[in-house]
């Protein structure tokens, strides 16, 4: 099977699994943008520096280089209804779709690896502490602060 037939399997898989939406992207079309962190600071999310994702992931000059070392991706797009907005700025809705998120981007991540795609990568946007951890501690930030 051709690279490009792989590709649509693996935006299919990711609709199948719950994406609104998934398209074949070519990598010089991402932007990774600095500011994109100001959104998770500022206010402060609900994940923020209580967990590894996003205060102590890729800072977004390391992103841009690694996402420069592919020529293809696939790019996927959820929708969810935001329930409400607290104080603290948890949008409930949003949380509650990180989980499927985080699995359907590492499901796809897994698919291509298995099809021999072994540096194939997934990124997922959010917090991982409403997937991994819930309301105890951070293992991964355990673990670094060991390091």
């Amino acid at each position: 099977m051709d690279f490009r037939k792989q590709l649509d399997t693996y935006v299919a898989k990711a609709i199948e699994l719950g994406a609104t939406k998934a398209t074949p992207v070519q990598t010089k079309d991402i932007a990774v943008d600095e500011r994109v962190t100001l959104k998770c600071r500022i206010p402060k999310c609900f994940g923020y520096d209580s967990c590894i994702m996003p205060a102590h992931t890729l800072k977004a000059d390391e992103t841009r280089r690694i996402v420069g070392l592919y020529k293809w991706g696939s790019w996927s797009v959820w929708r969810c209804r935001l329930r409400h907005r607290s104080r603290q700025g948890d949008l409930q809705g949003a949380r509650a779709r990180l989980p499927d998120r985080l699995q359907v981007v590492n499901a796809v991540e897994s698919a291509a690896f298995y099809d021999g795609h072994y540096l194939s990568v997934g990124f997922a946007a959010g917090s991982c502490k409403s997937t991994f951890c819930y309301d105890a501690e951070c293992l991964a930030l355990k673990a670094k602060s060991v390091d």
